[in-house]
């Protein structure tokens, strides 16, 4: 079924750029269906290319398709929301035409000389055919800043989490944060030991990954997520699943192997001088329920049989969690998968999901964070929507900022 929505989704994608870049456009029977059946070439290929990169993701010709659907994938993106945004301008203008008025001026019956939209056909074509080949130019600029975006360093977002009497002991703990690395052909050994580097540099008291290591299966990507293996914290490094760990094999002993513990709705209890800290996981089971079975997430069993705690704090790859952790009393919880919506349009479409906008979120007495995440999925594309990774430090008091 998600495969059926998924395909419909990108095919109508497809109907609408070519009924709005071709239709208006009067080029003429012949050029017109040679630019529809490139089209539907190109639709037909994102999908075909990205099944087969990830089952021959070894073979020499697999990074170059993997990269071609992908950037395809972006500028098919941007193309399409910006001939919405233009669709809606042109909306506009006809509409101030419609009601004769265009920026608080009167036009005289039949006068053009103020009309938004020209009555003249053949300038209408004019028009179209321009904002066309413009969305086409500003898809490509915007490609170019999102790939720089992509691959400029990670920003350190740093978050003060005020909990009421706080212990001495656990006042100023850090705990550093990172999600949805995806490692793949495009992130490669370099990327993730640069944010290995960085998080390490903060010198936080425990290190914790909320899900989506990488974009394909462990033998091929071994080496990529190698340096994971030099995160290191005074009190270890923690994991847990999200829906790419499902999705593709070998991914959770290799994890293990790397040094992480998983919390499968199980805690562990960090002490430090007279403060307890309760650090509990649980599983991705709201994306990965329609393919793998018996994948629960259930906050409270998390958090079953730990010591009496000064601080619980639960680590979650889906946002949509956040309630179900504020019924079972965490004072954090520490997400990711959404990234943010890493390119426009989709991280304005994040924002109607509820939990799911990045950043700091209060349900109850529990704080939620949405973390962007420190790679990308998909197109190497990264706009209005940075890399990031996360440093929370615990301090006395109730306030967060």
């Amino acid at each position: 079924m998600f495969a059926v929505i998924a395909l419909s989704v990108w095919a109508l994608t497809y109907l609408f750029i070519g009924w709005r870049l071709l239709g208006p456009a009067q080029l003429g029977t012949l050029p017109s269906a040679l630019l529809w059946l490139s089209l539907g070439g190109l639709m037909v290929f994102v999908p075909a290319a990205m099944l087969l990169r990830h089952r021959f993701l070894e073979r020499s010709w697999a990074a170059p398709l993997e990269w071609a659907a992908y950037l395809s994938m972006g500028f098919v993106s941007l193309v399409f929301a910006l001939l919405v945004l233009r669709d809606l301008a042109v909306l506009l203008a006809r509409f101030a035409d419609s009601v004769g008025v265009l920026a608080g001026t009167f036009r005289n019956e039949g006068s053009s000389l103020f009309r938004a939209w020209p009555a003249d056909p053949l300038k209408r074509v004019f028009l179209m055919n321009l904002s066309s080949a413009a969305v086409i130019v500003l898809s490509l600029v915007l490609m170019a800043v999102g790939w720089r975006n992509a691959y400029r360093p990670p920003r350190i977002s740093e978050v003060k989490v005020g909990i009421d009497s706080l212990p001495g002991g656990l006042d100023g703990f850090r705990i550093a944060a990172i999600s949805d690395i995806h490692v793949s052909r495009m992130i490669g050994k370099d990327y993730v030991a640069d944010i290995v580097s960085r998080v390490n540099a903060l010198a936080p008291d425990v290190i914790v990954f909320t899900g989506d290591v990488a974009d394909g299966d462990a033998g091929p990507l071994r080496a990529s997520a190698a340096p994971l293996g030099d995160l290191a914290a005074k009190y270890g490094k923690f994991f847990v699943t999200g829906n790419h760990e499902y999705y593709h094999s070998g991914w959770i002993q290799e994890i293990r192997a790397l040094g992480f513990t998983i919390l499968d709705n199980e805690n562990r209890v960090i002490t430090r001088a007279d403060g307890h800290l309760v650090l509990a996981g649980v599983p991705d089971s709201r994306t990965v329920s329609g393919f793998v079975k018996g994948v629960v997430s259930d906050p409270e069993k998390a958090a079953a049989g730990a010591l009496a705690s000064d601080v619980k704090v639960l680590l979650a790859h889906q946002p949509s969690d956040a309630p179900a952790a504020a019924k079972a009393g965490y004072d954090l919880m520490i997400s990711g998968h959404s990234h943010g919506g890493q390119f426009f349009p989709w991280n304005l479409v994040v924002g109607m999901f509820p939990y799911s906008s990045p950043g700091l979120h209060q349900i109850g007495k529990t704080r939620s964070y949405v973390s962007r995440g420190a790679g990308f999925w998909g197109p190497p594309m990264r706009l209005m929507a940075p890399r990031e990774i996360t440093l929370f430090v615990l301090t006395g008091g109730a306030g967060a900022k």
